[in-house]
């Protein structure tokens, strides 16, 4: 009896480790599936939210300087194209903060375009701060003013009307009306922008800039000009331009870095004269929207790191 309960004892002993092993086995077995579900599911995480994301920022202008004054435009053009015609008081500085955005990891910041800077300080530009003799005010412009400061032809909307801080401008550019009554309904539905002058003396008796005058680029070694536009809504029609050169020479410019030399430029921009020759004096540089007679074309922008090209 003593033998049999023994043998019984071991028996059940056996049964009972084995039993217990093959637990072990399973248990090891669960935990080893949940181990790589887990890691599985963390990589999934990572290859949803990858970094990246860019902040681009601006460089204002150090001078000090008078109030901005007065600054005037004009032209005439044939359907298809969007001339310039108004008197308004200058003022803004650069430094305005690029678009972009950041979307995780780390930030970064954009490369300005090449050339050298012109500084400006309440929307003036001090000739006393650049070697080029370039002198003026920014100021903005549309098609609801005429050269008097008097209601225009157009119902372009600009603002603000003079700068006081950044060089940002926001609006509606017109929608050309081609059933008006004038020859030509797009030299009244042209647009607005903004303008610098760039040779501009400075009104002793009032502290404001006085009657623009011509300036030439080629006579102070100046190629081209450089700036880089952001904003929220840059318009597909935004157009880089000489103002009262005698004609309108311009051409397409976007959002970003642009750097356009003298000879970018086409007379007619919308549809180019050939062969034309393009002048590099006039009394100021414009950045224009243009119109269409599709739609109105609303626009918020600004103008930074405005520098000149040289030889």
């Amino acid at each position: 009896m003593k033998v049999k309960s023994e043998r019984e004892f071991f028996l059940k002993a056996l049964l009972l480790g084995a039993s217990k092993s093959f637990m072990a086995l399973k248990i090891r077995h669960i935990l080893g599936l949940s181990t790589v579900f887990t890691t599985f599911a963390c990589a999934s995480s990572v290859e949803d939210y990858p970094e990246g994301g860019a902040n681009n920022t601006g460089t204002p202008g150090t001078n000090t300087a008078p109030t901005g004054g007065t600054a005037t435009d004009a032209g005439s053009t044939t359907p298809g194209t969007t001339p310039g015609a108004d008197t308004t008081t200058g003022g803004g500085v650069t430094g305005a903060p690029a678009g972009g955005d950041t979307t995780g990891g780390d930030t970064a910041t954009a490369a300005p375009p090449a050339g050298t800077a012109i500084a400006n300080s309440m929307g003036w530009v001090d000739g006393a701060q650049n070697t080029y003799g370039i002198q003026g005010a920014f100021y903005t412009f549309s098609d609801s003013l005429d050269e008097e400061g008097n209601p225009g032809g157009g119902d372009s909307t600009i603002a603000p009307a003079q700068f006081t801080e950044d060089l940002c401008v926001s609006g509606t550019a017109s929608q050309v009306d081609v059933n008006c009554s004038a020859d030509d309904c797009y030299g009244l539905y042209w647009g607005a922008g903004v303008g610098l002058n760039l040779n501009q003396a400075t009104d002793e008796a009032t502290g404001e800039g006085g009657t623009p005058d011509t300036w030439d680029a080629s006579a102070n070694g100046v190629t081209g000009f450089s700036f880089t536009i952001s904003g929220a809504d840059v318009p597909s029609s935004l157009r880089f331009k000489l103002g009262d050169a005698g004609g309108e020479f311009c051409t397409s410019i976007g959002a970003g870095n642009n750097e356009i030399l003298y000879t970018d430029l086409d007379e007619n921009c919308w549809m180019p004269v050939a062969g034309a020759t393009i002048p590099t004096a006039s009394k100021s540089i414009q950045w224009q929207v243009a119109t269409n007679d599709a739609s109105t074309t609303s626009f918020d922008f600004c103008i930074e790191n405005f520098s000149v090209l040289t030889n």
